[in-house]
């Protein structure tokens, strides 16, 4: 019994010798499995890293060959660059060349064409000249027809019928005058003070430095000259001896500047006194023709009437006094400078 017993202890020592030597080995073999599985990843790194060095050198060695057939590239390309310039600029030249015999061909046309038009110009300023010389020869006779037609006119019969006849441009009208002093004075003192006031206006008309007139801008650009409202003569005029008299000046004083701005005195014009406008030399001429001049016995040099129609004097809207008068006058205020001044005029007749 004690053996049998022996030999079962002996057989579980033996089975849990057994079961302790498994269990190193299955240890082992996990051990060996791991190191196998570190080596097989180990094995896997070293070739990814080889292959990345593979890779590098073999990227390394094509980034050489490519850089090199870059240079070999590019030098082909600036060899190619440069022919090409070459070529335009042969071009150039011979686009230049034919250029320059087409240019010169044109040129030798302008010059042609050049000598003809100063040919033509040298013609037509020499007609021009001609021209010239022929309108200033008429502007000159027309002129001293004028003048002798207003001879004629201003020494013809006042009793007939006229149209045509003389103007005194400028000449101030005194009528207003003697209807301004006929509500102020009576008898002779109407026309003593109205030719006082006249020659008083008639020496502010001939005075060079007197020029009531100002500058005005219009919207073309063009310039004109108009009545200076702030004039310190007109304003007085026109404040003291009323419009009637104002409007006499004024009319005086926008003639002589259209037609002796530089004179101040009045001059004589033809005119055509139906339609209130300048006369042309043809209507005065036919004028003449049809009416003739009859001379005025009672007219001299000295002191000559002027008449559109040859109407009554009772009947004209213009008369001034056949005289001369000379009275002294004292002109500005506070007592200033005294002068002596004389107011001469014709007749005009308007009908």
């Amino acid at each position: 019994m004690s053996n049998l017993r022996e030999g079962k202890e002996k057989m579980v020592e033996m089975l849990s010798e057994f079961d302790k030597v498994s269990s190193r080995l299955e240890a082992k073999e996990k051990e060996l499995e791991e190191r196998e599985k570190q080596l097989q990843l180990k094995k896997t790194q070293m070739e990814a890293e080889h292959k990345r060095k593979m890779s590098y050198y073999t990227n390394m060695r094509e980034n050489k060959t490519l850089k090199r057939k870059m240079v070999e590239l590019g030098n082909k390309m600036e060899t190619k660059r440069a022919l090409k310039s070459d070529i335009e600029s042969l071009r150039s030249q011979i686009d230049m060349m034919k250029r320059k015999e087409e240019v010169e061909k044109k040129l030798e046309g302008i010059l042609v064409e050049l000598a003809e038009k100063e040919e033509e110009l040298s013609n037509v300023q020499e007609e021009n000249t001609v021209l010239v010389v022929k309108e200033r020869t008429t502007s000159e006779e027309l002129q001293d027809a004028r003048t002798e037609l207003i001879n004629i006119l201003m020494n013809q019969s006042e009793t007939s019928q006229y149209v045509i006849g003389v103007r005194m441009m400028g000449l101030i009208e005194t009528k207003p005058f003697m209807n301004e002093m006929k509500k102020r004075f009576t008898g002779e003192e109407v026309e003593i003070n109205s030719m006082m006031l006249c020659s008083l206006c008639e020496n502010y008309l001939q005075d060079p430095d007197w020029h009531p007139f100002t500058i005005f801008y219009g919207d073309d650009g063009n310039t004109k000259e108009i009545l200076n409202v702030e004039d310190s003569r007109l304003n007085v005029l026109k404040e003291e001896h009323g419009g009637e008299v104002y409007n006499a000046v004024t009319k005086a004083l926008f003639e002589r500047h259209e037609y002796n701005p530089s004179g101040g005195y009045a001059v004589p014009e033809l005119w055509n006194f139906r339609e209130n406008r300048k006369a042309t030399i043809k209507e005065v001429i036919l004028h003449v023709v049809k009416h003739g001049t009859e001379p005025d016995p009672k007219k001299t040099s000295a002191t000559t009437t002027i008449n559109g129609k040859g109407v009554d004097p009772e009947k004209t809207t213009t008369a001034a006094v056949p005289k001369t008068t000379t009275s002294t006058v004292q002109e500005g205020k506070g007592g200033g400078k005294v002068r002596k001044r004389q107011c001469k005029s014709g007749s005009i007749s308007e009908k």
